[in-house]
């Protein structure tokens, strides 16, 4: 059975810039690209979505929503809930790394981004 699933994500204040910078990184670790529509198991498109992802192992598409209470990630999962809940938690922890960055950067830090597994580490230097 097809069809397309809202998971809510609270995410106060999320902008639209940083979940962008935050896809584009998770695109090019996987081999993906970032899209303006998602199918569904049949084709069908769904175009009312603010930004969105595509990956090998989510190859319909996640699209990404941005509420005031936080994001909508829209798609049809069947079959691939395992993959969209992994990439649920590499979303938030890049875009949580990407605000941190811009955030360190503005307090006039200079960052340093080391990945260590399936973890982010950030080093701010004082410049």
């Amino acid at each position: 059975m097809s069809h397309y699933s809202i998971s809510k994500v609270e995410l106060k204040g999320a902008n639209l810039d940083l979940l962008r910078r935050a896809l584009e990184n998770i695109a090019q670790r996987q081999g993906g690209k970032i899209v303006n529509e998602i199918r569904d198991y049949y084709g069908n498109l769904r175009s009312d979505i603010d930004i969105g992802i595509i990956t090998p192992k989510l190859h319909r598409g996640v699209g990404i929503r941005v509420k005031e209470d936080g994001i909508e990630l829209v798609g049809d999962f069947y079959g691939y809930r395992h993959h969209f809940e992994n990439f649920k938690q590499e979303l938030l922890m890049e875009y949580t790394a990407v605000a941190m960055e811009d955030a360190l950067q503005e307090m006039g830090y200079m960052v340093q981004e080391e990945r260590e597994g399936e973890s982010i580490v950030l080093r701010a230097y004082e410049m």
